[in-house]
């Protein structure tokens, strides 16, 4: 299997997926084989809101063998039709159904179509979850995951343009410019491929204020303590 070099961490989270699947199949010879995917919980978030730092926080606190799927390590997987073959074939007959069913009633809904990039998104955002245990972060997962924990992070904008000062090194009017730009680049990708807003509240069981809440650690306690809840997990 030959990887993107787009990023070390994407190889990782990949071969990491191999494993996991190769590990359920063999606890599968001796145990019942899950039908629906374990926890799964979605992070949309505006720009500068903190997503990829929320989302290693939560991890951290749900421990193993919870991991992080951004959205780099999503892009190539969808962009790449040997792997994404490779993870369809390495799946168990149930997890393939599931995932089939998921795709049928998601075709089905009125603001999802069947054109070849949305079924190819859809297919990899499935595919990943269908071990459960996993934190996505963007390409609009909440619309394809319903029944896991969807969750929305804001914050005003001079927070994020501060933080986004801080981490890309930019001067304030550039950060300016930044914000806004992937702000309204990533509401046009959920606009165009799943036809919503993203800003539209409804969308998610939980909207945090990052800046609010003090920062991105109390932001992912709440987000891991709402996991723990509604998933029945133990407490750390």
């Amino acid at each position: 299997m030959r990887l993107s070099d787009n990023s070390r961490l994407t190889d990782q989270r990949v071969q990491e997926w191999f494993l996991l699947q190769k590990a359920r199949d063999k606890q599968a010879e001796t145990a019942p084989k899950a039908v629906r995917p374990g926890p799964t919980v979605t992070i949309s978030r505006q720009f500068g809101a903190g997503g990829n730092s929320v989302a290693t926080r939560v991890a951290a606190l749900l421990g193993a063998p919870w991991t992080v799927w951004d959205k780099e390590a999503i892009k190539v997987v969808a962009d790449n039709a040997q792997i994404k073959q490779e993870m369809a074939q390495a799946m168990d007959e149930r997890s393939r159904s599931w995932v089939q069913e998921m795709f049928r009633d998601l075709l089905g809904a009125d603001h999802i179509d069947s054109s070849a990039y949305k079924r190819i998104l859809i297919e990899t955002l499935l595919s990943v979850a269908q071990q459960g245990h996993k934190i996505i972060v963007g390409r609009g997962a909440n619309y394809v995951m319903p029944q896991a924990l969807n969750v929305r992070l804001e914050a005003a904008e001079e927070w994020r343009v501060q933080a986004t000062m801080r981490i890309d090194n930019l001067n304030h009017a550039d950060a300016v410019k930044q914000v806004h730009l992937v702000d309204a680049d990533r509401a046009k990708f959920v606009h165009d491929v799943y036809g919503k807003d993203v800003a539209q509240h409804k969308a998610y069981d939980m909207v945090l204020r990052v800046d609010a809440l003090g920062g991105y650690d109390t932001a992912a306690a709440a987000v891991a303590a709402a996991a723990r809840v509604m998933y029945k997990l133990p407490d750390a």
